[in-house]
């Protein structure tokens, strides 16, 4: 069994109450805490994972980096991508190069539903638009059908005449807006009234159309329509390029070149994290306890605790279950239909399985490894969220090594980095998308 869970009031006096890191001295001292590996170290060892497998990980010091899921990156990711390269210049040598820096997490299933929506669609204007609607890079079809397919088993031409419907039916919209006139874009929305019908869900015939072609042209103006045209016209032309590219790589090539940076792929990193895993039924265990032990009131109890993510043989995203009750390893959370740790494994060589959830959340902090959130991210807190802070807390005394960043747009709407045009705003007074969050970040982090 695992040790007994220290109480909150043993926890030494001065930790924090607040879950993120907020400024660069936060950060400096949360990186510096003497005996910090030794508690990493210590919670590795009741958790059944090999002590030495994670240092030689963490070799070479501290890490920044942020890992997503394949798909578009609006300006906010790109932020804190370019946030990172930014930060990491100021530690210099100190930080471990091998895993600093932006990520993708391909080992996951598609989907566009919840939170992760943002990677597969194209919102063009912030907020509730009056003129522009949000549309889906593929159909609603493709995403019931392939929903948790592996992102590395969907290739580019399934989605290719898709895509560049949904893409092109804007970049003819954002093209037209260049006209001189309210009534030459009207024109051009009316000659291509198919195209950009996804969008602009509107008659371009009535006189009622024209006021809001007007709408549209004055709400354009507010942002740097050409580099919006420019990432547009950059989908296209990658997709056209290789369209037998997988999704991961498409999309990774894509966001590599909007943000003009290397974005690597974590895959590797936490596959050897499972193999790292000496004693999974210890480590089933321990998870089990400490996730009740941390567990809202009117939570219910674990009873099967979320180990692994794998890709199945049918080339989806599974989640591999341990059952302290049965001490065995199920491949669904009703704990019916049972897998041998031994096929998880064999999975991680092929870089096809990687810790679930919390357990990724917990070893990659036991890893030295400080994660970038923008504040949109840090709002909402599920379940496991309150896991991940609240285990980590009782084992270390410390806070999970978050760092929130702030948001990129103007100050009376910080949330249009999360459109396409949002981060193209032109504001003179507050400057680009990244110069704000750069802004930001320098004030509230010191």
């Amino acid at each position: 069994m695992t040790d007994q869970l220290p109480a909150t009031a043993d926890l030494p006096p001065s930790a924090p109450s607040n879950d993120y890191l907020t400024s660069i001295a936060e950060l400096e001292q949360h990186m510096a805490t003497p005996d910090k590996q030794a508690l990493h170290e210590k919670m590795l060892a009741q958790m059944g994972v090999n002590v030495d497998a994670i240092r030689a990980e963490r070799r070479g010091g501290p890490s920044l980096f942020l890992a997503e899921q394949p798909g578009m990156f609006p300006a906010e990711y790109r932020n804190r991508m370019r946030l990172i390269e930014e930060i990491r210049g100021r530690f210099g040598d100190v930080l471990n190069d091998t895993h600093s820096g932006s990520h993708i997490l391909s080992v996951d299933g598609y989907t566009a539903q919840g939170g992760k929506s943002i990677f597969s669609k194209l919102t063009p204007l912030p907020g509730e638009s009056p003129v522009l609607t949000e549309a889906f890079f593929v159909s609603a079809a493709f995403r019931k059908e392939n929903r948790n397919k592996a992102y590395d088993s969907i290739t580019m031409t399934e989605v290719q005449k898709s895509m560049q419907e949904t893409v092109g039916g804007l970049l003819t919209i954002l093209q037209g807006s260049r006209r001189e006139t309210t009534r030459a874009f009207q024109g051009e929305l009316k000659t291509n009234a198919g195209a950009v019908q996804k969008f602009f869900p509107h008659s371009v015939t009535d006189k009622a159309s024209e006021a809001k072609v007007e709408l549209l042209m004055r709400e354009l103006e507010k942002y740097d329509v050409p580099k919006a045209i420019a990432e547009l016209e950059l989908y296209l032309n990658v997709l056209g390029g290789n369209p037998e590219q997988t999704w991961s790589d498409y999309w990774t090539d894509v966001n590599s070149r909007v943000a003009g940076q290397e974005l690597k792929n974590i895959d590797p990193l936490l596959s050897r994290l499972i193999l790292a895993i000496d004693n999974p039924q210890q480590l089933g265990r321990w998870l089990g306890d400490n996730m009740n032990a941390v567990r809202e009131p009117n939570d219910p109890l674990i009873t099967a605790v979320p180990i692994a993510g794998y890709i199945g043989e049918d080339r989806r995203y599974k989640i591999a279950y341990y059952s302290p009750e049965q001490n065995a390893f199920f491949a669904d959370n009703n704990c019916h239909k049972q897998i041998e740790w031994a096929q998880i494994t064999d999975l991680a060589e092929k870089r096809q399985a990687v810790p679930a959830y919390i357990l990724k959340y917990l070893m990659r902090a036991a890893t030295d490894m400080y994660y970038f959130m923008d504040d949109h991210d840090t709002r909402y807190k599920t379940s496991h969220d309150r896991s991940i802070h609240g285990i980590y807390m009782q084992q270390t005394g410390l806070r999970y090594p978050i760092i929130k960043t702030p948001s990129g747009g103007p100050s009376q709407v910080p949330d249009v980095g999360y459109s396409l045009l949002g981060g193209y705003t032109l504001d003179e007074q507050d400057g680009t998308n990244f110069e704000r969050v750069l802004e930001r970040f320098e004030r509230d982090m010191n």
